[in-house]
């Protein structure tokens, strides 16, 4: 399910006026909670996904830590890139 609330979906601008969208999904799997940040630039040029499963899943305020990260770190983002399907929450 997407995470709503926590203005994990309002877009963001970098330093270089770049503005990057943001969806946070997590579930449980067979008991095994299961978090995913979805990226991608305005343009879409840019995409990918973090994936984090079980004793790695992230807190609400790391959440945060690791989506600035991604954002301001575009060596940390290349780690990450993959294509997306958009729209986003349809396909995943």
């Amino acid at each position: 399910m997407w995470l709503n609330g926590q203005n994990f979906d309002k877009p963001i601008k970098d330093r270089r006026g770049r503005i990057w969208h943001i969806r946070v999904w997590h579930d449980f799997l067979e008991g095994v909670h299961f978090q995913r940040i979805f990226f991608w630039s305005e343009d879409r040029k840019d995409t990918g996904v973090l994936e984090f499963a079980g004793a790695r899943t992230l807190h609400v305020n790391q959440l945060r830590q690791r989506i600035s990260k991604l954002i301001s770190n575009p060596d940390y983002r290349t780690q990450f890139r993959q294509p997306l399907v958009f729209p986003v929450e349809r396909h995943y």
